[in-house]
């Protein structure tokens, strides 16, 4: 009796060591924040340029399946500017919108409304490299004639 309680015992620890792992094995979704680089003179209001996007897919960011169907969503920046619209303070985008992430190339592309001011209209352009260690890619922002011009960026898994 003794020895059926100790293999329950060792097949309940086993399998609590497993689950453990394979949560992490199949994870789904994983977070990328960054910031804007190469900035042209008034696309910053004086601080960084902070963005941010979720990767969904199995085993994301690095798994070796994650690139097989994964999407972009959540995508959102702040602290941008138009610089030919100084006296413009709007700063932010998100866009609750999904993309398609190509398999061959891990290239994304958003294009919509700006959730935070629906008037505003956003382009994102974007890729996975270094096995989903980086994303790098570019935005514009544009309302009513002005623009930010690509505002290029980079980000890392959180």
């Amino acid at each position: 009796m003794r020895s059926h309680w100790k293999k329950a015992i060792v097949a309940t620890a086993l399998l609590a060591l497993l689950a453990a792992f394979t949560g992490t094995a199949f994870a789904r979704t994983a977070g990328y924040t960054g910031d804007g680089v190469k900035l042209q003179a008034g696309q910053s209001q004086g601080a960084p340029i902070l963005i941010g996007l979720d990767l969904v897919g199995n085993g994301c960011p690095s798994g070796p399946r994650c690139f097989k169907n994964a999407k972009v969503e959540n995508l959102s920046a702040v602290s941008w500017a138009y610089p030919n619209c100084p006296e413009i303070l709007d700063s932010a985008f998100a866009l609750h919108m999904t993309a398609r992430v190509s398999k061959g190339s891990r290239h994304f592309h958003l294009s919509g409304p700006n959730f935070t001011y629906p008037q505003d209209q956003v382009v994102v352009d974007g890729s996975f490299s270094k096995g989903g260690k980086k994303a790098t890619g570019w935005f514009t922002v544009e309302d009513a004639g002005c623009s930010t011009g690509q505002i290029f960026w980079v980000a890392k898994p959180d």
